[in-house]
């Protein structure tokens, strides 16, 4: 048990006193380290009290005014209206955040005896005692309760004990991912009701770690996969005050994000986050190598700055023109224009006439070459590259032309000029000699040039010119060329970069291997004008992995008409979508399934040539589409399903399964796929369950299936169940807390009862066992089940919490999920203590809310048999005409009209109350423009001047930094 701070210096100068102010407690501290003010602490021997202390007097009045904004959010629109609260602080240190939050909500108004705990969970066993002591002289009066516990060992420590729970996580980014996931599955534990989730992260911070913004914009969307609704993010700024005031120096940039449920009608049974349109292509990497067909040539201008050479020169007389292909415009160039501007075309094509200028200037580059300025000897053997030859001289690469351009090459990459290295490999590359062209684009990759690395990545990525796949190197090499491009000089070569089309290949390669869309995101960002198929293929895998995606509609195309020749993988996404239907804002495409099938079906048989990946697209969502269709053959899904094994191996469990499942093949082929994928051989990422062994990677589906449909060997069938229930598959866990119970309790429950089970109404043959059910490791089970979001477990749970075996907050959580509207509006009405037939009250907690919500939709929906419903709609009628919500009123005795109730003679009642109050409010307006000269409308401006010229607020006498401007 973690006990309070006791026998230090700090403990014994607060006992001094029963009951500290926050600001009491920052003098202390500043007081405290005053010694320190002017030493270095890095200099310093490690302290963990001058450590603790540094914090209150640096990091608390940031905190102070952090939460005093995030508590303004969360009072708005009711969501503090509740008067019993639970604050779960995780990662909480000496519980600084704590103490600003709770000073925050006091200042407020927040009633303290409203707040049933203040939990504190962190690893820092020091920390902790410092937080209780903290704590118990600010707010004596609070139970406060530490806990040593990471977000992974917490287990129903932070269940729900209020009807509202506050949960603080500051600075939780420290493992993302894995963060995300352990605070995603401990929320969803918790069985929390009316909840806010308030997450910070320091973005700019002297002296404190920081995350970027894009950090936490990721961090968070992980988590709106496990939670309920986001707040927008807020960015918040502290710049304190001169230390001569009295403040502390930290200043920061912060930026926090809440995930609110301020109605139990939002939680939602189904936790998973579900991709709409999932399976969309993003596009094709490039499999070449960078100027493989020897399309450009690279060179630089080595003599453009000199001036030694200037009077060697006619400047005068025009040797060359070159016309633009653009604007038809011509150039003319002097011999020393032609050295400083190396128009190479021009000098080839005066070198293929023989003129002397060429000859001599070619001549003139041969001796600045020879004089160590070995970019001369690249930009020879481009000239000599673009001169007129044979065919044979081309190809041979022993001809004389040849032997030519690889000497003047090979001179100038002994110089270091990576030009030279990309036009070798380019050289090589063309003319089929991959071996010796992989060697210059290696070099000049280690030799600095984006291009290089570019090409190294992408023979990494395919396993090309002599090259085994390694895609971690790849994704090394494609990540190198940004850092390379940066660096590199301004150049053509700079210049022709594939920016984008490395960047497209990297993020594929990424998104392929199951990189995070943060991680992808990072790259993309990298790329300032990116190409529009690279936008094209993010806005597919941020669709693909978060439902998120910029322009949708616009950058697929979605509702412009199929254009003749558009890529294959285009046409595919159009037809996911329109198969499925997607609305994206006010944008929508409506479903058409038989459309879409039929035109998949015509693109598979044109083979798509120009999708090298289309097999693992098409094969599968042609089987799905083909088993969900009406006429859909199963022969024929089936062997659509064997094509998506040829080309998706690594997905074959899947694939097989599916088989198993709607094929129509005999018993025995049947179970021998159950037997294989339930001992291996399983996909390498499970879409059945969330805790998938990716090492042994055995199928829990195919599992479960044989442990109950073929295994003889007892024990060998609970160990499969058991380890299927371990990968948190939901079939397996509802097959050991429900069916072997009723199975083995010999209770048997006809097909329509289980069908409607699905439904979460639990079939009558389970009550007289209910007490079966009610064991503690079942029971933990059913749970299990329940926060993976089966109906049959939580409606069944409901059913043994009825009974008496359980905290009432469950109970409370389990009927919000499961009971109908009107059970649901009974729950309710219990738990606000309110009732309509009590006379009219203005509802002003989140319980009270979420009861007149429930009971509106009851009237409005007329749920219940025709009399019933009617009373109800009646009795509310009138309590909000009591109210004098006559609208309302008005609102709902139509709708009995339309159900052909008499109530005309109360609705002209309460229309001719509506038309009176209507007229005296245009009555009351009309006396708004009357004694507008009495007012000294003067008086005002001159105030209004002379406050302006004296830096005050306007009109009201109150200075600017009175309202912190």
């Amino acid at each position: 048990m973690i006990t309070s701070e006791k026998g230090t210096i700090f403990s014994s100068l607060l006992s001094q006193r029963n009951i500290w102010t926050v600001q009491q407690l920052l003098e202390l501290a500043e007081s405290l380290v005053a010694p320190f003010s002017e030493l270095s602490i890095s200099e310093l021997e490690p302290s963990k009290e001058v450590s603790m202390l540094m914090d209150i007097v640096n990091i608390l009045p940031y905190k102070l005014s952090l939460y005093k904004c995030i508590v303004d959010d969360i009072y708005k629109d009711n969501g503090m209206s509740c008067d019993e609260l639970d604050i779960n602080v995780f990662n909480s240190d000496c519980g600084l955040d704590s103490i600003a939050f709770l000073s925050a909500l006091i200042n407020k108004g927040y009633n303290i005896d409203d707040i049933k705990s203040v939990k504190l969970f962190s690893t820092d066993v020091e920390a902790l005692r410092r937080g209780l002591l903290l704590h118990k002289y600010l707010f004596p009066y609070l139970h406060v309760i530490p806990f040593d516990l990471d977000f992974n060992s917490i287990k129903n420590e932070s269940k729900c004990n209020s009807l509202l729970t506050i949960n603080l996580f500051p600075s939780t980014f420290s493992s993302h991912t894995q963060a995300a996931s352990s605070i995603g599955n401990l929320l969803i534990n918790s069985h929390q009701l009316y909840s806010h989730s308030i997450f910070i992260e320091s973005i700019d911070t002297e002296d404190v770690k920081s995350i970027s913004s894009l950090d936490c914009s990721f961090y968070w969307l992980d988590l709106v996969k496990a939670k309920f609704s986001k707040n927008p993010p807020k960015e918040f700024r502290f710049t304190p005050r001169a230390k001569s005031e009295g403040s502390l120096k930290l200043r920061c940039t912060s930026k926090y994000c809440i995930f609110s449920t301020t109605s139990l009608e939002d939680l939602l049974l189904q936790h998973e986050y579900k991709i709409v349109l999932g399976n969309l292509c993003p596009g094709t990497p490039s499999r070449k190598l960078f100027n493989d067909k020897q399309g450009m040539l690279f060179f630089d201008k080595p003599l453009e700055n000199c001036s030694d050479f200037d009077a060697l020169f006619d400047c005068e007389t025009l040797v060359a023109t070159e016309e633009s292909f653009i604007d038809f415009s011509v150039k003319e160039y002097s011999i020393l224009d032609a050295i400083k501007t190396f128009p190479q075309y021009q000098i080839a094509e005066a070198l293929n006439k023989n003129e002397e200028w060429a000859n001599s200037l070619f001549n003139f580059y041969l001796e600045r070459a020879q004089s160590h300025n070995f970019k001369c000897y690249n930009n020879l053997a481009v000239l000599l590259i673009l001169k007129d030859c044979g065919q044979d001289d081309i190809d041979n690469l022993n001809s004389h032309r040849n032997k030519e351009i690889v000497k003047y090459l090979l001179l100038a990459i002994e110089g270091g000029d990576t030009d030279a290295m990309i036009n070798l490999a380019s050289f090589y590359m063309s003319r089929g000699k991959y071996e010796d062209a992989i060697k210059y684009y290696d070099l000049a990759y280690k030799n600095g040039s984006a291009c290089g690395a570019f090409s190294i990545a992408v023979a990494n990525h395919f396993g090309l010119c002599g090259y085994s796949i390694d895609k971690s190197i790849a994704i090394d090499c494609y990540r190198k060329f940004f850092d390379l491009l940066k660096t590199e000089k301004e150049s053509d070569s700079n210049a022709l970069a594939p920016e984008s089309q490395n960047c497209l290949n990297l993020i594929i390669l990424l998104y392929e291997l199951n990189y995070s869309l943060y991680d992808i995101t990072k790259e993309y960002n990298k790329v300032k004008k990116p190409s529009e198929s690279l936008i094209y293929a993010y806005t597919v895998i941020s669709n693909n992995l978060s439902n998120k995606a910029h322009n949708f509609f616009k950058t697929l195309k979605l509702l412009d008409s199929m254009e003749e020749h558009e890529p294959s993988f285009v046409t595919y996404n159009r037809l996911c979508a329109l198969y499925s239907g997607v609305v994206n804002g006010n944008d929508k495409l409506s479903s058409n399934p038989s459309e879409a099938l039929e035109k998949l079906k015509c693109l598979a048989e044109t083979g798509c040539p120009d999708w090298p990946e289309w097999e693992q697209y098409v094969w599968p969502s042609l089987a799905t589409w083909t088993c969900k269709s009406k006429d859909g053959s199963s022969v024929l899904a089936t062997s659509y399903w064997i094509k998506a094994i040829k080309g998706n191996p690594s997905n074959e469990c899947a694939y097989r399964t599916n088989i198993a499942n709607f094929g129509k093949i005999s018993e025995d082929e049947k179970k021998s796929i159950w037997h294989k994928f339930a001992f291996g051989h399983g996909c390498t990422k499970c879409h059945e369950c969330n805790k998938y062994d990716e090492n042994n990677r055995c199928c829990p589906k195919a599992q479960l299936r044989w442990a109950c449909n073929y295994e003889i060997d007892s024990a060998i069938a609970d160990y499969l169940l058991d380890i299927a229930i371990s990968q948190n598959y939901v079939n397996a866990l509802e097959e050991k807390a429900i069916n072997r119970i009723y199975k083995n309790n010999g209770v048997s429950v006809p097909m329509s009862d289980l069908f409607s089970f699905n439904f979460g109404v639990v079939p009558g043959a389970f009550l007289p066992i209910i007490d079966k059910f009610k064991t503690p490791d079942n029971i933990d089970l059913l749970w299990r089940a329940t926060n993976l979001g089966s109906k049959r477990a939580s409606s069944l749970l409901l059913k043994i919490i009825e009974s008496g075996n359980s905290s009432d907050y469950e109970y409370f959580f389990l009927g919000a999920l499961n009971s109908n509207y009107i059970d649901r509006t009974l729950l309710f009405k219990s738990l606000s203590k309110k009732s309509l037939t009590n006379g009219y009250f203005e509802p002003s907690s989140l319980i009270e809310i979420d009861y007149l919500n429930a009971e509106n939709k009851i009237a409005e929906q007329f749920i219940g048999s025709k009399e019933v419903a009617f009373e109800h709609l009646k009795q509310l009628a009138e309590f909000y005409f009591e109210g004098e919500f006559y609208h309302k009123a008005l609102k709902l005795y139509k709708i009995a009209l339309d159900k052909e109730f008499d109530v005309s003679q109360r609705i002209s009642e309460i229309e001719e109350i509506i038309e009176k109050e209507e007229a005296e409010a245009r009555s009351y307006r009309s006396y708004d423009y009357e004694d507008y000269d009495d007012h000294d409308y003067g008086a005002d401006t001159w105030d209004a001047l002379t406050d302006g010229m004296y830096g005050d607020y306007p009109g009201s006498g109150v200075d600017y930094d009175f309202l912190g401007f």
